[in-house]
């Protein structure tokens, strides 16, 4: 049985196995870590931060902010004066991959939630009580990315609910098929239990649905549709064609991986307008591109072995 799969257009294995682990129902922010992975983003990270700034405060703040530089050239460097001390520091990823970022930052955390973001992304107002308000023992949950700009690309992307997991029915209510890291909040010893994410995926695409799919044979997923951040998208035809050439790559490892066909198919855009059916043929043939340019090594016919790292967690920060 099979779930169309939003982000990338095409089909997406269920869940093997469902859990039935719980996680508390509280998120106290002395309890979360948030972890961002970068490359090459300073102005997302600056902009970040400074959403930071105006939705948290002195007594009202994350244990801390891990930003995990993956290899930015030149390297990261936080602003020189802050208003207040926001308990950011910086981490050095040499290993390369969004997947093994997240790993090191989830690593190093000390906080008992991880909530998952990235470096184009801008926090809202909403962001924690949203969490807070979806709360019901589930091990992670969804938040909403909805696009920062009104521009082509990003209103295609919008239409296309490219950042919104697909639902399934567990127990009589629609949850998460998986997750989407741009905005995803875990609890920290599910993500340990099942090894965190797959470091063979080597691009940002797919890594977290397959995260996804695994953290359901720990416990169930939910959806936290008022936990929102805005997502600065590119808006260029080259970043569109690259963005689906990474989603085709991971298409094809998660094909291999999985054991399904889960090659690209057409989408009809919403609204079928000729921008967006012409962006939709570009995004089908950049999807190709992707998967047919990249052969998964012979260890992807297996599943990693997962090791938890629970134990790794340092007492202090």
């Amino acid at each position: 049985m099979r779930v169309r799969m939003a982000t990338i257009n095409f089909f997406c294995p269920f869940p093997p196995q469902r859990g039935t682990g719980t996680a508390p129902s509280h998120l106290e922010l002395s309890e979360l870590s948030i972890v961002v992975p970068v490359k090459n983003n300073q102005r997302g990270i600056d902009r970040l931060l400074e959403s930071c700034l105006q939705i948290f405060s002195p007594e009202h703040c994350p244990r801390e902010i891990l930003v995990v530089d993956n290899g930015s050239q030149p390297p990261l460097e936080l602003p020189a004066q802050l208003p207040w001390p926001l308990p950011v520091h910086i981490l050095v990823c040499p290993r390369s991959g969004a997947a093994a970022a997240r790993n090191m930052g989830a690593r190093k955390a000390s906080g008992n939630w991880l909530l998952l973001m990235d470096s184009d992304c801008i926090p809202t107002a909403t962001l924690i009580g949203g969490y807070q308000e979806a709360m019901d023992g589930s091990i992670g949950y969804a938040g909403a990315a909805q696009v920062a700009s009104s521009d082509v690309y990003s209103a295609y992307y919008e239409a296309q609910h490219i950042l919104s997991p697909p639902a399934l029915v567990h127990e009589g209510s629609a949850r998460p098929a998986f997750m989407v890291t741009a905005n995803a909040l875990i609890w920290r010893a599910a993500l340990a239990q099942v090894g965190g994410l797959d470091e063979r995926f080597k691009s940002a695409g797919c890594e977290d649905i397959d995260l996804g799919l695994r953290l359901w044979s720990v416990g169930p997923l939910a959806y936290a549709p008022k936990a929102r951040v805005q997502h600065a998208f590119e808006a260029d035809l080259g970043s569109f064609v690259r963005r689906f050439i990474r989603y085709g790559h991971g298409s094809r490892l998660m094909s291999a991986l999985y054991h399904e066909d889960l090659s690209p198919r057409l989408v009809v855009p919403q609204p079928a307008s000729p921008a967006n059916r012409a962006l939709a043929l570009v995004q089908l043939l950049a999807l190709w591109w992707g998967y047919l340019t990249i052969k998964p090594e012979e260890n992807w016919s297996q599943p990693r072995l997962m090791t938890s790292w629970q134990d790794e967690r340092p007492s202090t920060v």
